[in-house]
């Protein structure tokens, strides 16, 4: 059995257990860190190196190993002491004795999302013998797991939204083609991960016009895993590499790590995309990464939502009554949207869900349903109308919450700058340019209210720093339509024009300092100046430079409050309406040169095992426990925000506007 280092066990006899293998790891891993030392300027090698590595890292290279463990790192803790609250009394006082494997096993990497602890050797004994060359009429094509998978890929044909651009299309195929490939083969066979050549090279995206023939990752147990994204911002980062918006780039991440560790991605882009697929594919997909309006729907639409668990909404919600127009009194509270969307169908009784049709009826569990938000779940925020109560949009728990910062109780999966940072060459202090970069995107964010600087301040700047300002910064063209706004860097400023991501790196890179002006409220470029030894001076905006709680993530207390909680001398933080406070934290920032720094949670170690702690926790047994031990409540303000998702039309379930609706 593939193990993982309990929590609470000593590591005291980890040294009698190495292994030659693992001593040459940690050679070649030391071999890594004096690379980068050296500020190398051969990232091939580098990237080249850190993939063999990452292929055996993290658990086993090899099949078989009984002596491997798996050490989760900071979110499979997380999660696992989410786990331990769900303990039954026996199992929880077998744990206090120091017996681990209730938890050890939510980790294991075997037949994937079995419900019960100990059924996965059963699993795989019903496989036994199973190839595709079986006659249609043998049982295994029934009974074992891997032949339902097979099956169901191979009678999968492509919806339209698994191929909106050549890349996608392309993409999608070669991940089905590579995870049939898989299927096909012993799973107790398979290495934990791809062991890859020391030539292998992933086929690069370069633009959405390339294809991807074959998916050429070797086969290893993660392939039977499966992520299904559906986010417009899921589709730009697996098929447009020329996308750059936050959440793509850390979805790109994301997708990078999933791919290097071998596990399946595939992308859609709508709402029926998402249901038809996993209606095809049931046991194929492990896990839906969609958006959060996405997540609210599917909970409350019987074609898309598990229909054996659906329940009517009056039982849902209890003393919620539905009206004969498909409608419910709690609406009439509920204040039309500035967009004037049409109104969706959200009430539904038990005559109405017995009389839909089978072939309509939806199949996605809720443990299935992940949101993937650069936002998190805040409170009091008003595009929801959320209270200071909190809210998660799927009702089992803010652990089905995907997110890029730290937010409260949140699945935390950083993205990591590591990898591109490093292909651009660091530039030492005594070869940097006396430059200053601006961050903004948009001119509009030289003018208020987006930040608290006169823009006859820029042309005073470069006497009092000895440095010269330069933007990437572009007029908005939906904004030059509309008339009536002021354009153009200010006067003292040089523009460098549109740039790409790579130039972009150079530019950051022969900077001495990063200035952010207030927007955007949080962004990677950040963490991509202090990967190029470029410190960061950003403004606060109500007196505390890092305020506490979920103050830290709003936009409207300071800059990138995450970044700023890092602090001198790699981050900086201005009075936003002090120029002189801003003046000082420039010149301090310049005078005092830093090293490339990555903050140890972004590492792209880290990021690797945050991924591996998602993907391999068992989601559906941990949702079995959470039903059992807490079933879900779902209350007032549950109820409004999902009823006020519907009637402004934010929510769209399938044939759901009510104009249309019988």
């Amino acid at each position: 059995m593939f193990r993982y280092t309990a929590l609470n066990h000593s590591s005291g006899s980890t040294i009698a257990r190495l292994r030659p293998r693992h001593i040459l790891l940690a050679l070649g891993a030391c071999s890594l860190v004096l690379l980068l030392l050296t500020g190398t300027t051969h990232h091939q090698r580098v990237a080249s190196l850190a993939h063999s590595i990452t292929s055996g890292r993290i658990g086993s290279p090899g099949a078989g190993s009984e002596d491997a463990s798996y050490t989760p790192g900071a979110l499979g803790r997380f999660l696992l002491s989410k786990q331990r609250k769900y303990l039954s009394y026996r199992d929880w006082k077998l744990y206090l004795d120091g017996e681990h494997g209730m938890l050890d096993r939510m980790m294991d990497l075997g037949v994937p999302m079995v419900e019960r602890q100990g059924d996965e050797e059963a699993a795989e004994a019903l496989c036994e013998g199973w190839s595709r060359e079986l006659d249609e009429g043998d049982e295994r094509w029934e009974t074992c797991w891997r032949a339902r998978m097979w099956r169901q890929v191979e009678d999968f044909d492509l919806p339209e939204s698994f191929k909106i651009w050549p890349s996608i299309e392309s993409r999608n195929r070669a991940a089905l083609e590579r995870l049939q490939t898989c299927l096909d083969q012993p799973f107790e066979d398979l290495p934990d991960y791809p062991v890859y050549d020391p030539e292998f090279e992933q086929i690069p995206l370069e633009s959405v016009d390339d294809r991807v023939a074959k998916d050429t990752r070797p086969c290893s147990k993660t392939a039977t895993r499966v992520v299904l994204g559906n986010w417009w911002y899921f589709t730009l980062a697996y098929g447009d590499p020329l996308s750059n918006p936050g959440e793509t780039v850390w979805l790109r991440a994301q997708i990078n790590v999933l791919s290097d560790l071998g596990y399946t991605i595939l992308s859609t882009h709508t709402y029926d995309g998402m249901i038809s697929s996993h209606a095809a594919m049931p046991d194929v997909i492990s896990l839906i990464w969609t958006e959060d309006a996405q997540t609210l729907t599917c909970q409350d639409d019987p074609r898309c939502a598990l229909f054996d668990e659906f329940q009517a909404t009056n039982e849902k919600y209890p003393g919620t009554e539905v009206r004969e127009d498909h409608t419910s009194p709690v609406w009439d509270e509920i204040p039309e949207d500035a967009d004037k969307r049409p109104a969706q169908r959200w009430a539904w009784t038990w005559p109405e869900l017995n009389a839909l049709p089978v072939e309509e009826r939806g199949t996605i569990q809720l443990w299935k349903l992940f949101t993937t938000t650069y936002w998190g779940a805040r409170p009091n925020d008003p595009f929801w109308d959320f209270t200071d109560q909190e809210f998660t949009w799927n009702p089992m728990g803010q652990q089905w919450t995907l997110t890029p910062f730290d937010y409260p109780d949140h699945s935390y999966i950083p993205y990591s700058m590591e990898r591109d940072c490093m292909k651009t060459h660091y530039v030492a202090e005594d070869a940097r340019e006396d430059r200053l970069f601006i961050l903004a995107k948009s001119t509009e964010y030289f003018n208020e209210p987006f930040t608290g600087i006169p823009r006859d301040f820029w042309a005073t700047l470069s006497a009092q720093t000895n440095l010269t300002a330069y933007s990437t910064a572009e007029d908005d063209e939906s904004l030059v339509k509309e008339g009536g706004h002021i354009f153009g860097v200010p006067e003292g400023i040089e523009s460098l024009g549109r740039v790409t991501k790579a130039e972009f790196e150079v530019q950051v890179a022969r900077a001495k300092v990063m200035l952010g002006l207030g927007r955007p409220y949080i962004s990677p470029s950040v963490y991509s100046a202090l990967c190029q030894g470029t410190p960061v001076v950003i403004p606060y905006f109500r007196g505390v430079a890092v305020p506490s709680g979920w103050k830290l993530f709003d936009g409207q207390y300071s800059q990138h409050g995450p970044a700023a909680a890092i602090g001198p001398p790699y981050v900086y933080s201005y009075d936003y309406t002090n120029m002189t406070d801003m003046v000082e934290k420039i010149n301090a920032a310049a005078s005092t040169p830093i090293r490339r720094y990555i903050p140890k949670d972004m590492t792209q170690a880290a990021v690797e095992r945050n991924m591996d702690d998602l993907m391999r926790f068992n989601w559906k047994r941990h949702a079995k426990s959470l039903e059992k031990a807490q079933p879900v409540q779902y209350d007032r303000l549950r109820r409004w925000v999902v009823a006020r998702c519907f009637k402004i039309g934010r929510c769209t379930p399938l044939r759901g506007e009510l104009a249309l609706v019988d």
